[in-house]
């Protein structure tokens, strides 16, 4: 969820990087082990999306199965340009409870899923924004030994979901449509499907309980390299995403951090 100039910058001061993916439901299951393989010196950071104000259900409950062991941790959310609400909160949360020693906190902006109805954040995140992962990176590894832990209920992580997260939360299956014609057949949408419920051979759902268990990521859709696949929802719907987007679409967003120090915290 970094932007990749932080991993770069990682890369820059010789520090060797593992990354564990927690996007299908096989990774998270062997997230755990890939953790504990860690050594004890290892700096962790961990990214997670923003789902209307808050994480999506599988970040959750991965987080919840893994091991911290004290490990140093910068916790990071990736929101849409339009509200963090209480993402940040509830992940350094999360792995305070999972025993991260979580010294850094930060926000950044990607482009919003739904941007193919309108278009939001897109090329985010641009240049000033690596440019602030890479200091926040360098932030977090050079004063992360001797910083306290952050207070999951400070001040500088406090956030609400807004009214319009609380009644429209993004639950429920995605309204996509696949378009047979531009199907190349390769598979990338049922292998990057956050909730393995699309089926090989069809790519469509596997069964009614499959379609139920989908949170509407738009991962199928946004990693089609064909266009094939594309969110239809109709139109009373489409109309109400487009109002509740519309700030976002046009009003610039930044990204912000907190890394912890003895002095600052305690």
């Amino acid at each position: 969820a970094l932007p990749e100039t932080a991993m770069r910058k990682v890369r820059v001061v010789e520090l060797p990087v593992a990354r564990i993916e927690l996007t299908t439901p096989e990774q998270r299951g062997a997230a755990p082990r890939a953790l504990y393989e860690l050594p004890e010196t290892s700096h962790v950071i961990v990214g997670a999306p923003v789902y209307s104000g808050q994480l999506p259900s599988p970040v959750v409950e991965a987080v919840a199965s893994l091991d911290g062991r004290g490990l140093p941790t910068a916790a990071v959310v990736v929101f849409g340009n339009r509200d963090v609400g209480r993402a940040l909160q509830q992940l350094v949360g999360l792995l305070a409870d999972a025993s991260f020693r979580v010294t850094a906190a930060a926000a950044f902006i990607a482009e919003h899923s739904l941007s193919s109805l309108l278009p939001v954040a897109q090329g985010r995140p641009d240049r000033s924004d690596e440019r602030r992962a890479a200091r926040f990176a360098e932030s977090f590894l050079d004063g992360a030994e001797g910083a306290l832990p952050l207070d999951p209920l400070g001040p500088e992580l406090q956030g609400r979901r807004s009214l319009v997260d609380r009644l429209f939360p993004p639950t429920g299956p995605s309204p996509e449509s696949v378009d047979e014609a531009r199907c190349n057949g390769c598979g990338l949408c049922v292998r990057r499907c956050t909730m393995n419920v699309l089926d090989g051979e069809t790519r469509r759902y596997r069964d009614m309980a499959a379609k139920a268990r989908c949170i509407g990521c738009q991962g199928c859709v946004r990693s089609c390299p064909t266009a094939a696949r594309r969110c239809q929802p109709p139109a009373p719907v489409r109309w109400l995403i487009r109002r509740v987007l519309r700030d976002a679409s046009v009003r610039r967003r930044e990204p912000w951090s907190v890394v912890a120090s003895p002095q600052a915290v305690g």
